[in-house]
């Protein structure tokens, strides 16, 4: 009987160690909060990024941003890079085929710290998100996590082409 409970005992250990490495394993979530103001973004190439400095912010910035004011270029989004970091899902101008009311749409479904890594999981873009005006548009969405030396990946939907200031490598 203690011999059969022993062999039981090793099983359910051996199984549960198995499912730690289990590709099927959830991961931890990480809590995300989207980037207010986010949309005033232009960003005609699709692909993706993750930013981590304010320099790489303030470049983005240079290059995209699209809301001015009597003075020129409004300030863009505040990013405490201490702290946060950003990740950046762009779809582009896809020949100028976007049109809507608002560049800003939630693809992300969720990011998750699995296996040493931090994924990325994006959910389809569906037209209907960006309302029914006719404004071309380049579809995107930034939003903040806690800092992480982690490596990112993006699973799911991703948009077909990498954004060229600094690249993901895609697994």
């Amino acid at each position: 009987m203690k011999k059969i409970r022993l062999w039981s005992s090793i099983s359910m250990i051996l199984i549960l160690l198995g499912y730690c490495d289990s590709p099927t394993k959830p991961g931890t979530p990480i809590p995300f909060e989207n980037i207010e103001g986010a949309g005033r973004f232009n960003v005609p190439e699709a692909g993706t990024e993750v930013i981590k400095d304010n320099a790489a912010w303030i470049n983005l910035w240079e290059n995209y941003w699209n809301a001015f004011n009597g003075g020129g270029k409004t300030p863009p989004p505040s990013v405490d890079f201490e702290r946060k970091m950003v990740i950046a899902i762009f779809y582009g101008a896809d020949g100028a085929a976007y049109t809507g009311c608002q560049n800003f749409v939630e693809t992300i479904e969720d990011i998750i710290e699995k296996s040493g890594k931090i994924e990325v999981r994006i959910g389809p873009l569906t037209l209907e998100d960006l309302g029914p005006c006719d404004a071309g548009l380049y579809p995107l969405q930034m939003v903040k996590i806690e800092r992480s030396d982690l490596p990112v990946i993006f699973t799911g939907e991703i948009p077909y082409q990498w954004y060229p200031y600094n690249p993901v490598n895609k697994e």
